[in-house]
């Protein structure tokens, strides 16, 4: 199984109609157009180059690339793959989206109170749309570090969705649309970006957390070191000094010889400050609209004391199951509904 830096710099030379050969698990040789290697600047003996994705690979492969965040040719990759695939769109097929007995498979997997009256309008078939955001958080402090992180949003509800690969597992992946069907709408992209880089930052956090642990105790540790060392160069010169002072020479100079240990010291620990200084960039790397059809249906439930309310019932053909709907109360996600005590249709949680 590769690891994602491997899946990703693979799926780039395939995208640059590359060819690629597997040697051993994580070196490959590779042959590429001959001016993605003169910008890559890798050596390619009769036209192929080795690459590597682990480091004890260079061992047997000493004349391999080997390629890893920081490393200058992957973020190059990273570069020239951004510029060529930065916003794309796919649709999805190869669904059932005539199941049996539909209706009967929607009033079965919602949960509903039996004093609530159901009523089904009329099933259509939309394209509903799903946002993957692939955002790169960089760590730059002694070394650097890079991250890629992945979200996706589903446009009509506003809500975090599954993992892109898994879609693609499961479906037919096509440029154009099989069939014209209207488009579900949802939420504007702007506020689906803002959700999504919202996302990313709240699982930045706590590896930005312990980043700043660690530096801090390697900075405190460095910092000893460095003390220590001119602790003992500082008792040198003052044994030099009361030697020289009880024979009665000048002392000037090593108060000289002071003074700029002192300086240096301070200049040290400050250079090492902002060396162990964590700064953090994030940037929107992709971003890819996955369209695939749903089946939604009108609902509407209606109360003994006369309280009606209109829901729309999503059918996934992907995972054949009712997606859940929002509460008409508190908006929460929900597949249970009851009727309040005065007389409000809401989620089972509103009740609680």
């Amino acid at each position: 199984m590769m690891n994602p830096v491997e899946e990703l710099t693979i799926g780039y030379f395939r995208s640059v109609e590359g060819d690629y050969k597997r040697i051993e698990p994580q070196v490959y040789d590779v042959a590429l157009p001959e001016l993605i290697v003169e910008q890559l600047q890798l050596s390619n003996p009769g036209g192929i180059s080795r690459v590597t994705f682990d480091t004890e690979a260079l061992t047997d492969h000493p004349q391999a690339h080997f390629l890893a965040f920081g490393h200058p040719t992957l973020d190059q990759i990273f570069a020239m793959a951004h510029q060529q695939g930065a916003v794309g769109k796919i649709f999805l097929s190869g669904f059932n989206l005539q199941p049996h007995q539909l209706l009967s498979k929607l009033k079965q997997q919602l949960h509903l109170h039996k004093d609530l009256h159901i009523e089904f309008g009329t099933p259509r078939i939309l394209h509903f749309t799903l946002w993957f955001y692939w955002f790169q958080a960089t760590f730059l402090c002694d070394e650097k570090t890079q991250y890629v992180f992945e979200v996706g949003i589903d446009q009509y509800n506003g809500r975090l969705t599954r993992r892109f690969q898994d879609l693609l597992d499961a479906a037919q992946s096509t440029a154009v649309p099989i069939a014209p069907y209207s488009d579900a709408g949802g939420m504007a992209s702007v506020d689906a970006y803002l959700l999504a880089r919202a996302e990313t930052v709240v699982k930045l956090r706590p590896m930005m957390r312990n980043y700043k642990e660690k530096l801090a105790h390697h900075l405190m540790q460095e910092s000893n070191q460095i003390a220590k060392y001119f602790d003992g160069m500082l008792s040198e010169v003052e044994e030099r000094q009361k030697k020289s002072a009880a024979s009665g020479k000048e002392g000037e100079a090593f108060s000289h010889q002071k003074k700029s240990l002192e300086l240096e010291r301070q200049a040290r620990l400050v250079e090492l400050q902002k060396k162990m200084t964590l700064k953090t960039d994030l940037k929107l790397l992709n971003l890819l609209s996955v369209v695939m059809p749903k089946i939604i249906t009108p609902l509407k439930l209606t109360a003994k004391r006369h309280a009606a309310v209109d829901l729309k019932v999503i059918w996934n053909p992907l995972s054949q199951s009712v997606e859940p709907i929002a509460c008409p109360q508190c908006g929460s996600p929900t597949l249970e509904f009851v009727q309040a005590s005065q007389g409000a249709i809401q989620c089972a949680q509103c009740k609680a």
